[in-house]
């Protein structure tokens, strides 16, 4: 077990506030092991962007998709799909809200992010 005096004697120049956001972060939230692509993420799951690749055909959506937001260490979520086929989802990443088609979804690979069960 970690005791706080330990973690403020390793880290001095840090403050208390600072380091128990930090373990709290740490402790508060656990990631899936397993790295899926954005269209196929379910509703409302919070996920962590891992990286953008695109197609061979398309090379302008990996800039474009970071331009507008979408880099690694991101929290996403779709908050919406079309009810005809899926197409094109609305998708949350930050504080803003885009509708990508599920092509250029698909190019975006996360990892879902669970909440541990509060102790």
């Amino acid at each position: 077990m970690i005791l706080l005096y330990d973690v403020v004697r390793l880290n001095p120049t840090r403050s208390v506030a600072s380091l128990l956001s930090e373990i709290f972060m740490q402790n508060a939230f656990s990631t899936a092991s397993t790295v899926t692509s954005l269209d196929s993420l379910p509703l409302n799951t919070t996920a962590i962007v891992e990286q953008v690749v695109a197609p061979p055909a398309m090379p302008d959506w990996a800039p474009w998709l970071a331009e507008i937001g979408f880099l690694p260490g991101e929290t996403v979520q779709v908050i919406a799909r079309s009810a005809l086929g899926g197409d094109p989802l609305v998708v949350r990443i930050g504080d803003s809200t885009f509708a990508l088609r599920k092509a250029e979804a698909a190019c975006v690979q996360v990892q879902a992010v669970t909440e541990k069960a509060a102790a």
